[in-house]
């Protein structure tokens, strides 16, 4: 390789003409020539990496951003009745809710309420008060959390130690402190949130309890469900893939603060599907009867074990009752 050189011209205090050359050795020419293929690569390794990204990985850092800014929440689908042969329901669902606490959004309140109350403007400052009607609970202060845990501790009777520690979990935002809450006391709960202005702090879920409008009749025939709305005997356990249906989901996006996102993104559905009605061959009045003679039969005979008896339809072999 033929090294560079550079001449510079320039004249002495005496007005000779100097001439200085400038000689680039080889091995630095070297070392630029390698430094700039270097460079070189390493661009083409990242825009590569960049391309692969985007179009090979797309999806998968989408969901991990999204993930960050999302909060999924469940949504339990109906489970399907069960009816006798009349179309008599034998078992259906009864709405309960879940009463659910945010403590991120409890503690971020207890915050701007300090501010409030540090600050020389008396007309900010923030005291709650609040007595239950028969005078056995009580709070007057400025914390929200000390609020909010006295009164779910006795409306709808939860632990207050239990409500305390979720209430500490100030990194989360779904914390649920008491299940299958009938509509009565939830509409108490309600009245709180509104009278307090804590609808971030507190909020419901409706859920689905199984009820029996007959009681125990045919019980041994229908079954039960477990606390998660299971079948576990009889036709609730039998028919569970058809009657539990499908769950959906809610999704909010939120900010770095964890504030609801005003853009189009800001919720949507993925809608749940209800569970089928399944018909049974039952005949209530049929199965009443027979449970009665049955019982009547069982105390006549002083039978030492048990009785047992079954109705059946001649036509069509179908159980009317058993």
């Amino acid at each position: 390789m033929i090294p560079r050189i550079s001449t510079q011209r320039g004249a002495d205090e005496k007005g000779t003409v100097i001439t200085v050359k400038n000689r680039t050795d080889r091995k630095t020419y070297r070392r630029i020539t390698v430094f700039f293929c270097l460079f070189i690569v390493a661009g083409m390794i990242i825009v590569g990496r960049l391309i692969k990204y985007q179009l090979n990985d797309y999806e998968y850092y989408q969901s991990q951003v999204l993930g960050q800014l999302t909060t999924e929440m469940l949504v339990t689908p109906n489970r399907g009745d069960i009816t006798d042969r009349n179309g008599v329901v034998l078992a259906t669902n009864k709405t309960v809710y879940n009463v659910i606490i945010s403590p991120f959004h409890i503690a971020k309140l207890n915050s701007e309420n300090e501010k409030l109350n540090s600050d020389d403007i008396d007309s900010n400052d923030v005291y709650y008060e609040w007595k239950s009607e028969d005078g056995k609970a009580q709070y007057s202060g400025t914390r929200a959390d000390e609020l909010i845990a006295t009164y779910l501790s006795y409306t709808p009777e939860v632990d207050r130690a239990e409500i305390t520690e979720r209430i500490g979990r100030t990194n989360r935002q779904y914390e649920v402190v008491k299940k299958n809450v009938e509509e009565v006391v939830n509409n108490r709960v309600q009245e709180f949130i509104k009278d307090f202005e804590l609808k971030d702090q507190i909020y419901d879920q409706a859920s689905n309890k199984r009820y029996y409008p007959y009681n125990n009749l045919a019980s041994h025939v229908l079954g039960f469900t477990n606390s998660e709305g299971v079948g576990r005997d009889g036709i609730e356990a039998y028919y569970n893939n058809y009657l539990e249906g499908k769950g959906g989901k809610y999704v909010i996006a939120q900010d770095a603060k964890n504030d609801e996102m005003p853009f189009e993104f800001n919720s949507f559905i993925v809608p749940e599907e209800n569970g089928y009605t399944v018909v049974s061959t039952i005949d209530t009045y049929i199965q009443s009867a027979l449970e009665n003679q049955l019982r009547q039969t069982y105390h006549d005979s002083m039978a030492g074990n048990r009785v047992t008896g079954i109705v059946l339809d001649i036509e069509t072999g179908g159980i009317l009752g058993m």
